[in-house]
């Protein structure tokens, strides 16, 4: 597997003039994506100084890599970035089919509006569960992506990127997947919250953990029954070491503390890196509590990461072959748990947790 940062830019059509005026028509959809999968984008600071592109440039990728006939489908929260937009656009006319769901947030206002028109279907999707809760996806799928030789088919891109400027300097992850039955599952929950949108049926949500080989997948919300803090944690030994990197932190789970304390209590070490105390990331209670831990506990090691904001939602458990990433759109509060349509996702593939382990050893020893 490689770790992919940047990735080359799309070829564009045009013809061209030869000495004896003949016309040579290259062909329109000549772009192809032949790196291997799994692929990991994961870059640090300084790979952000460098390049503000990072996310949106492997995003357009996917959608120029798909050739007509082949489907995309889109589910976010925020899409108001101009270049993954015009991609978009030059996808659908193509003869790519696009459907596209975005919350109703008013960032989505124009992207709407262009879009509503040329998707094959737009769902405008609103959350009603509470006064706060969203449509938090943050993942694109394509039923197939073109290489030199091939069509690559499954793709899975899930990330914590939202599709916006604002989103291009903080830190971020995204995983690349070509797995049958993981698209499969991505697209039935894209499809099934169509019918709640459209029924009126958010309220009748169930929340199961679908395995599909080394990949297992939580599709929220989880309206009743336990935290599954205690699902991502359980069995964790008291060798492993945990890495904890998100960006919301609300005290509104104590499930979740009493967890992460379960397992300081029985030696695990754990890694945590948060932002500094500010309205809607970390509140002070969680602050308090982390502080605590970081000063009593020699196996807790807390790092408060303020030169650049945090939006990835990560976890790393390093313990043998129980080893694996949590990733997704998932934060440490509990209308995310409760409300909000997002996903959660284990991976246990080696290349990935090798990726994961260096990218959030990286930005450890750096604060």
């Amino acid at each position: 597997m490689k770790h992919l940062l940047l990735l080359f830019l799309p070829l564009f059509f045009f013809s061209c003039e030869v000495s004896d005026n003949t016309i040579v028509e290259i062909p329109e959809h000549t772009f192809t994506f032949d790196e291997e999968f799994p692929l990991t984008v994961l870059p640090t600071d300084e790979d952000l100084k460098n390049s503000s592109s990072i996310y949106y440039e492997n995003v357009n990728n996917i959608i120029d890599a798909t050739p007509a006939g082949e489907t995309i489908h889109i589910n976010l929260f925020k899409f108001s970035y101009g270049s993954i937009r015009d991609h978009l656009m030059e996808a659908v006319r193509r003869g790519v089919e696009v459907h596209v769901m975005l919350d109703i947030d008013a960032v989505n206002n124009y992207t709407s509006k262009v879009l509503e028109d040329s998707a094959t279907t737009f769902v405008r999707y609103v959350n009603y569960l509470s006064a706060k809760a969203i449509n938090h996806n943050k993942y694109l799928l394509s039923s197939g992506i073109k290489t030199s030789e091939s069509i690559r088919k499954n793709i899975v891109l899930q990330t914590s990127y939202n599709f916006t400027s604002n989103d291009n300097s903080k830190y971020q992850d995204m995983v690349m997947l070509a797995d049958e039955e993981l698209y499969n599952a991505f697209v039935s929950n894209y499809e099934k919250m169509e019918v709640a949108h459209a029924e009126k049926k958010l309220r009748d949500w169930t929340f199961e953990w679908e395995q599909y080989g080394q990949a297992t997948v939580g599709f929220l919300p989880k309206i009743t029954g336990g935290d599954i803090a205690v699902d991502i944690f359980s069995g964790v030994s008291s060798t492993a070491v945990v890495t904890i990197m998100n960006s919301k932190w609300e005290d509104d789970r104590p499930t979740l503390k009493s967890t992460l304390q379960g397992l300081l209590d029985q030696g695990t070490k754990i890694n945590i890196m948060a932002p500094p105390s500010r309205t809607d990331n970390l509140d002070v209670s969680w602050e308090n509590t982390l502080n605590e831990w970081n000063e009593n506990y020699e196996n807790c090691s807390v790092k408060w990461i303020s030169e650049r904001s945090i939006h990835n939602k990560t976890i790393l458990i390093e313990d043998g072959e129980n080893s694996a990433v949590w990733t997704g759109a998932h934060n440490f509060r509990q209308r995310s748990l409760r409300y909000n349509n997002e996903v959660i996702l284990k991976l246990q593939h080696a290349s990935i947790i090798s990726d994961y382990k260096v990218w959030l050893e990286t930005i450890f020893e750096q604060y």
